[in-house]
């Protein structure tokens, strides 16, 4: 244990109680030993805390940091802070993780000199634990204008199924927008990745990822996550000199975004006074979105779309209504 270096766990945890002990679990039984895991109770009102207390009297590796509630980014941030590990990673108090997921991550930075490596997720609907998955074990290596030229492959836009240095948090501006419940996660990996020179992301699920319905992409779609997904983004290209070549490609991810969030007010009939204001902000950019530059981030039939948006609106929409109709979602 003693030749491994200490990874730090963060966990932010909020209203999970059915799901806490699982998650936690999985933590523990890491065949990666040297770990510092952080239960962050961002002030839930169940039997949070009270568990995340249990399981640090049970295991001298956890540590419990409670404060008041102030959105998953806050207490992510609060875990940031008491961390002292050579490398972070971060876990949602809902999902759990392959029992050597941390190791093969570890042993994935060691051996590509990455700055962040990452695993892709297997999403679960039950409690059932699928077999995992892997390719053939090629892994990809990336600099983050590949990344963003590509619009976030292989989850690279999470926070979690990721290790990284914790010297790269010390590059991130601190005053960051910290009260997202949409694009937090790509807001920050943004400005993480900007200072990497190399991500290793092989195409091996060691994350599961649990969906209940009740989660930002799969709920209903709220104002808040409208404009969340505004500053978040806004921030990032902010960041970048408009003269750059990776400004490009990050406005083509917002587009992007913003097709996501047309699409979901179309199909959830929500938040419509938004959809002329996107509509516009796309077709500010057509000749972005067909520019062949950007091919690794819109398709034909995306550009199609563009098109039938531009011509009619109703079209569109009626467009999207008939696809779910068909595809049932």
């Amino acid at each position: 244990m003693s030749e491994q270096p200490l990874i730090s766990v963060i966990v932010p945890v909020y209203k999970v109680e059915p799901y806490l002990d699982r998650c936690v679990q999985s933590i523990v039984n890491q065949t990666y030993e040297n770990l510092e895991i952080i239960l962050v109770d961002d002030g839930s009102p169940d039997h949070c805390p009270a568990m995340c207390d249990a399981w640090a009297a049970k295991d001298g590796r956890v540590q419990v940091l409670h404060k008041e509630n102030g959105g998953v980014s806050t207490a992510r941030n609060a875990g940031i802070n008491i961390a002292k590990g050579a490398f972070f990673t971060f876990v949602d108090s809902d999902d759990w993780i392959a029992r050597d997921m941390i190791l093969a991550l570890y042993r994935l930075q060691k051996e590509s000199t990455a700055d962040v490596a990452g695993c892709c997720a297997e999403v679960v609907c039950d409690d059932h634990v699928p077999c995992r998955t892997c390719s053939d074990g090629n892994v990809r290596m990336y600099s983050f204008l590949e990344i963003v030229r590509n619009n976030f492959p292989n989850n690279s836009w999470s926070l979690w199924g990721k290790l990284y240095r914790s010297d790269l948090f010390d590059r991130v501006p601190r005053d960051l927008p910290s009260h997202l419940v949409m694009s937090e996660d790509i807001m920050l990996n943004t400005f993480l990745y900007k200072n990497c020179k190399r991500i290793a992301l092989p195409d091996c699920r060691y994350y599961y990822y649990f969906r209940d319905g009740n989660s930002a992409i799969s709920g209903e779609l709220k104002p808040q996550m409208v404009r969340d997904c505004e500053t978040a983004y806004s921030t990032m290209l902010s960041s970048i000199d408009s003269n750059d070549e990776i400004y490009g490609y990050m406005m083509g991810c917002k587009i992007q975004n913003d097709y996501f969030l047309i699409n979901s007010m179309i199909r959830n009939q929500k938040c419509m006074d938004q959809f002329a204001r996107l509509r516009h902000e796309i077709l500010h950019n057509l000749k972005l979105i067909f520019d062949k530059k950007y091919a690794g981030i819109f398709s034909q039939k995306q550009r199609f779309g563009t098109l039938l948006l531009a011509v009619s609106p109703t079209l569109y929409k009626w467009s999207i209504l008939f696809r779910r109709k068909v595809r049932g979602y």
